[in-house]
């Protein structure tokens, strides 16, 4: 069963469902009823909710300007498609100190040949420590072996992405070319759609995004994202047992991505 190599627990779809283990693999990586209006509303709200906690955890580090923090401009991009109201935006850009931060624990797992970086809101090295600890527990269970912070950070580079669903991959001709007019360093087809790799930097995510505006191509996700340098295959009872692992890892409630640089899709 092919996986894809980044995984996310959360996104933002327009119907408000969650983003689980679903977006697109990278290649060579890895209505009119009141209840119905009720029940939209509810996952609008819970959708702004999750759009306001990422703009604000980017703002909270790395500054919230959008011209010079790029998490930030993909954050507010994204809510600005979901059509979330400025107001809420602009509420989500100010200094909040409740607001938990991502970490990065980084791992490796089938003997070693699989780099692992695992975001989540828990400090790794949390004072008390309960918490973390359960949750490295829970990912050494899955056949992960830890590492000390910054060990693999060498092996992955921050990218902006923007994942486009397959019914709406469908209508692009030509990939590659969609890729080279709306300025993306590459486009890579996989079953589940394309996916559009971008610098990070902030003035390349409002020009791709506002050419695709103008293309008249709508996309499911766009954010910056941590990818691997270099991938390389895995196969045999070690992919088994590194897809099984992922599986679990993003059903934990507090991994919001796991990132590897193998490639399971084969």
């Amino acid at each position: 069963m092919p996986f894809p190599s980044t995984y996310r627990m959360c996104g933002s779809r327009t119907d408000g469902r969650p983003f689980t283990r679903s977006p697109p693999p990278i290649l060579g990586c890895y209505v009119f009823h009141v209840l119905d209006a009720d029940v939209a509303d509810a996952r609008r709200g819970k959708l702004f909710a999750k759009l306001c906690r990422a703009i604000s955890i980017a703002a909270k580090v790395d500054g919230s300007d959008p011209d010079s923090n790029p998490r930030v401009a993909a954050a507010i991009a994204l809510a600005k498609k979901e059509r979330m109201p400025k107001e809420k935006i602009d509420r989500a850009l100010e200094p909040q100190n409740d607001v938990d931060e991502v970490y990065a624990i980084e791992g490796t797992a089938a003997g070693g040949a699989a780099a692992l970086l695992i975001e989540t809101t828990i400090e790794p090295k949390h004072r008390g420590g309960l918490e973390a600890g359960d949750l490295r527990k829970f990912i050494v269970k899955q056949g992960i072996t830890l590492k000390d912070i910054g060990t693999l950070q060498y092996l992955f580079e921050e990218k902006f992405v923007v994942d486009i669903s397959q019914s709406e991959a469908e209508t692009i001709v030509d990939p590659e070319e969609l890729a080279i007019e709306v300025g993306a360093e590459d486009a890579v087809v996989q079953p589940d759609g394309v996916m559009l790799i971008c610098d990070k930097a902030a003035d390349v995510q409002v020009t791709v995004m506002d050419a695709l505006e103008a293309a008249g191509v709508e996309y499911d996700e766009a954010q910056v994202r941590s990818m691997p340098i270099v991938s390389y295959p895995l196969e045999g009872a070690a992919a088994d047992e590194l897809a099984a692992a992922l599986e679990a890892l993003v059903g934990h409630p507090s991994i919001s991505a796991v990132t590897t640089n193998v490639d399971l899709t084969s």
